[in-house]
């Protein structure tokens, strides 16, 4: 054999595919061959499919074609623009779309329905969320949703003539909330529990669920006692506030966005995209000028049309959260975590971009 025959053996030239020139001519001719590492190599039709779809792949992708769209059920509270939904509608979540599954019923309700699977978002106290996750809750807090301070908090109102005066004069009254197991039932149970009420005094106070719309003229007709409503300097007309859970708590993080655990753990980057875009949202409207948000709050509740929403915005004076873009602490978690379990096995801000200090 002469050199050069041992040559091409030993070193076979290279189709610019990364076939042999044997197994282009195969493939030309329309057979299977078995390639150098024993693999079977495409027919000329297979190549050809191939070829082209890795064209068009490239094409699509120099393009810029949108991602898959990806989805996170939800339920949205009556009246309120949430921060996800308001980064849904300032476009920032980043190809994640929100589905709206009703409305709530309570942080708590929601929460059950995000373990059961019904849910892949709820937003809750974040007590509720230490509860569930000491009972195994596959849940983890991602960014703050709702919390209070000197400018955004929660009066409870009571007539100004009327005779409830201290926590003791609540015993046997109705007491208007927006959801039973909501944060205004949690606050008034607190402050009861701390002005000496004990269990059976405050089992004796009535909550009943009202539209927040409704909550002031049910007050002022006599169907409720005292009502949970956005705190306001000075007070509605006629009305004095008995106690405000700022006066009572101080400024913290009241409540916490969660998502499912298996879900972040499937698709991290859905979870960091939506959570990303609602820290950027929260920081949004703590820029704008109030006037700024509301009339984007008017335009979202205008497009969805829920019956649920009322005639009119609540008055709104910010989401409450100090932290930037919602930024989670120990100690928004603290203060209920007994046992083994510790804050960072309830909360990450690993997703938060804007936290983390990669977005703004």
């Amino acid at each position: 054999m002469s050199p050069h025959r041992q040559f091409h053996r030993a070193t076979p030239a290279v189709h610019p595919q990364g076939f042999s020139r044997t197994t282009a001519r195969a493939i030309l001719r329309g057979a299977p061959t078995i390639g150098r590492r024993g693999d079977l190599m495409p027919t000329r039709r297979t190549a050809l499919t191939l070829t082209m779809s890795g064209i068009l792949g490239g094409a699509l992708a120099a393009c810029g074609a949108p991602a898959p769209v990806r989805e996170l059920r939800y339920r949205g509270v009556p009246g309120t623009v949430t921060p996800a939904e308001l980064a849904d509608d300032l476009g920032f979540l980043d190809g994640v779309r929100l589905r709206w599954a009703g409305d709530s019923a309570g942080g708590t309700t929601d929460l059950q329905s995000a373990v059961a699977g019904d849910l892949d978002i709820a937003t809750a106290r974040n007590d509720a969320i230490v509860r569930q996750r000491a009972a195994g809750a596959p849940i983890t807090a991602v960014i703050g949703g709702y919390g209070t301070d000197k400018d955004t908090y929660t009066g409870f109102y009571v007539l100004r003539t009327g005779p409830i005066r201290t926590a003791r004069d609540l015993i046997g009254k109705r007491i208007g909330v927006a959801t039973r197991d909501g944060d205004a039932a949690a606050i008034t149970r607190t402050y009861l529990t701390r002005a000496g009420l004990t269990p059976a005094e405050i089992a004796r106070t009535e909550f009943r669920a009202v539209a927040p719309d409704d909550t002031e003229q049910w007050l002022r007709a006599g169907r409720i006692d005292i009502a949970a409503l956005p705190g306001t300097q000075p007070a509605p007309a006629r009305l004095r506030v008995l106690f405000t859970d700022f006066a009572l708590l101080g400024p913290y993080t009241i409540g916490s966005l969660i998502l499912r655990s298996d879900l972040i753990e499937r698709d991290p980057a859905l979870a960091r995209a939506f959570t990303t875009g609602v820290a950027r949202a929260i920081d949004w409207a703590r820029v704008q000028p109030r006037e700024a948000v509301l009339d984007r709050f008017t335009t979202i509740r205008a497009r969805r049309a829920r019956t649920a929403d009322g005639g009119r915005i609540p008055p709104w004076r910010g989401y409450g959260l100090a932290g930037r873009g919602g930024a989670l602490a120990d100690t928004d978690f603290s203060a209920w975590i007994t046992g083994g379990l510790t804050a960072p096995d309830v909360y990450t801000n690993e997703f938060n971009g804007v936290a983390m200090g990669e977005a703004g």
